[in-house]
């Protein structure tokens, strides 16, 4: 699976505070969503490919 963060640039910030952790993880296990069901619409048997990232996603929420 690719990465989606962005870049560290001089501007980044490295340290996320806890609240923007969480939000960054909600994005992620949104856009995973987003793919398997665009995946499902298509009719691939890619969709069980996300289940491992998205269970992965989904631990770091609890």
């Amino acid at each position: 699976m690719c990465d989606r963060r962005p870049p560290l640039t001089p501007w980044t910030s490295i340290a996320l505070s806890p609240a923007a952790a969480w939000r960054a993880r909600v994005s992620e296990a949104r856009h995973l969503g987003v793919i398997r069901l665009e995946r499902h619409r298509l009719c691939k048997d890619l969709v069980g490919e996300s289940y491992g990232a998205m269970a992965e996603v989904l631990a770091g929420l609890t």
